[in-house]
């Protein structure tokens, strides 16, 4: 409703002028024209006035556009740019639904980009049907033309299924249809549909290169699921499919044969027997897959099956450059022995600890210790046995990295070997002990050890250390002899065994200190030689011999006042607290 007021005025305007006066311009003068007409027409014409400069502007605005340099590209290349940008190039599809969003951003910058990409079928190929709804993916679907998919699917995404089953159903029709050109496929099975997609998915993958199928848990499965996926993975083209990764499925790994794969990830679920299969038969099975690459064993091998006695097999695999087990210890030194890898650059072990591995785990140090002679030497190595879970790991690396950065839990240091023990228990540590001194310390230059007691019998076989770690739990570490001999001793230089430990590590230059208590006493020691009086004496004598530390760190150290700190600054150069 207007306003009595306004409509007033307005009704007074009307009665009193009758005409509009305004300029125009002669298309064919292109002057500006003086024009009087009647105020209905007046607003249609100045309304066509401002749609005629409207198109002008945006005319004028493509043209400008147009001479964009990245605008005289030829559309293939802006096309190839476009897939950069998105990651579709990879044919892992997890990403799918970031790489969808990309593509939607794109295609709205201008016209020229949208034009560009709604005509690039490789663009709309990468497709997670959680994000999407079924006549966005009908569209995706029909844009993509004849490309090769990517497809990702979690299916089940609620419980009890109230929701999202008539599109489980129409979604996994759609699946089986376009199947022939799929490139990637990641299906995930959380509380149902599981036999009736599977089911779905009996027609030939003609262009399967990766497939990944994910169950929450190995009994949702039923047998006819199981042979669903083996199936799949049977009608698939051996030379093509070089990317397979199976959670909680079971499949009879006598009937596979994939000579071409290069990517093989099988995992069950710690605790279920139901998801694990007998390690001989997969074994096996791995024998015949010359070309592969990467190797992953998580919670999948059977232990029952598993006979000490038996004489392993061996296989060759020329290719394999990773190879990760987080299995029992029976297990991981079955794998071990039987895999012959020359080109290994990164072993990966998580060892399931339990009471009855006591003397098996020295044979597990052996193998572990024959497959890392194979690696180049180590640069660095972290030995870390702290309180918790994630801390038990021995870790080597073949660059040389300094201690901060070890240290730092942002930078993703790349590994070589890495061995970590879940549920172990301290009376093994003396198999990690042997495991620690089998493995090739001679050219390790940074040296990190923690929370272990006999971790100064490392030093003399890593004689060329130049940075060392050391800390030990609870605060109640004390250095040992071999780094800081007593002050009696110091003053004495008949006594050869000072020397001796001096000489133990003649390169070191940096040294760091992780929680120590400074004022903790050693047992049988003088009431003042704690662990500061000591420490201040090894680096006088180092000193004195002419391999003084330059650097010195300390982490979460106790018993430092600040008067300690000024005296440890003025016995290096620089200090770290």
């Amino acid at each position: 409703m207007v306003h009595p007021v306004v409509d007033g005025y307005y009704s007074s305007m009307l009665t009193t002028r009758s005409t509009f006066s305004f300029f125009t311009v002669d298309p064919t003068t292109g002057r500006h024209l003086p024009i009087e007409l009647p105020i209905p027409q007046a607003c249609d014409a100045i309304e066509d006035e401002i749609n005629f400069y409207s198109a002008h502007i945006l005319r004028l605005k493509t043209a400008f556009n147009d001479l964009a340099p990245i605008s005289t590209l030829p559309s293939e290349i802006l096309c190839a740019i476009f897939s950069l940008a998105t990651d579709i190039s990879d044919c892992d599809a997890s990403s799918s639904a970031t790489s969808f969003g990309v593509v939607i951003n794109i295609s709205h910058v201008c016209r020229h980009w949208r034009n560009v990409a709604l005509n690039c079928p490789t663009l709309w190929s990468t497709l997670d049907f959680n994000a999407m709804t079924p006549e966005c993916i009908a569209q995706c679907i029909d844009k993509s033309q004849k490309a090769p998919l990517a497809i990702s699917w979690l299916t089940g995404g609620t419980y009890p299924p109230h929701h999202g089953v008539d599109k489980d159903s129409s979604v996994a029709v759609v699946l089986r249809n376009q199947l022939w050109r799929v490139r990637s496929l990641s299906l995930g099975f959380q509380f149902y549909q599981e036999d009736a997609v599977l089911r779905q998915l009996d027609v030939p993958a003609l262009q399967l290169e990766s497939l990944d199928i994910r169950c929450a848990e190995p009994t949702r499965l039923s047998a006819e699921a199981h042979k669903a996926v083996l199936q799949l993975v049977q009608n698939t083209v051996p030379e093509k499919l070089r990317r397979l990764e199976l959670t909680c499925v079971l499949i009879p790994w006598s009937q596979v044969t994939l000579p071409h794969l290069t990517h093989l990830s099988i995992s069950g679920k710690l605790y279920f027997d139901a998801s694990r299969t007998d390690p001989r038969l997969l074994l096996s099975a791995i024998s015949r897959m010359p070309m592969l690459e990467d190797l992953e064993i998580v919670d999948a091998l059977d232990l029952s099956s598993m006979d000490p006695s038996t004489e392993p097999i061996h296989i060759t695999l020329p290719c394999l450059r990773s190879l990760q087990a987080t299995e029992h210890v029976f297990n991981c030194i079955q794998i071990l022995d039987c895999i012959i890898a020359p080109s290994l650059s990164y072993l990966g072990l998580c060892v399931r600890g339990y009471e009855d591995t006591i003397p098996v785990i020295h044979h597990f140090a052996s193998a572990v210790a024959a497959k890392a002679v194979g690696f180049c030497s180590f640069g660095t190595v972290n030995v870390n046995f702290g309180s918790s879970k994630s801390q038990r790991r021995i870790c080597a690396y073949s660059d040389v990295y300094d201690i901060p950065t070890i240290l730092d839990e942002a930078c993703q240091c790349s590994s070589a070997l890495s061995v970590c023990f879940d549920n172990f228990r301290p009376e093994l540590h003396a198999a990690v002990w042997e495991l620690c001194q089998r493995l090739p310390l001679a050219s390790v230059r940074t040296l990190l050890v923690e929370g272990m007691e006999f971790w100064a019998m490392l030093l003399p076989k890593a004689h060329n250390v130049e940075s060392l770690l050391v800390g030990g739990m609870g605060g109640e570490l004390t250095l040992p002899e071999v780094l800081t001999p007593s002050p009696s001793r110091l003053e004495s230089k008949e006594d050869d065994r000072v020397y001796e430990h001096l000489n133990v590590l003649p390169r070191l230059t940096h040294l760091a200190l992780a929680r120590c208590n400074f004022g903790w006493t050693t047992l049988g020691a003088l009431a003042e030689e704690t662990l500061l009086t000591r420490l201040l004496g090894y680096l006088a004598a180092r000193a004195e011999e002419g391999m003084g530390i330059k650097n010195l760190y300390l982490f979460h150290t106790t018993g430092l006042s600040q008067e300690d700190i000024d005296i440890l600054k003025n016995n290096v150069d620089h200090l770290d607290w």
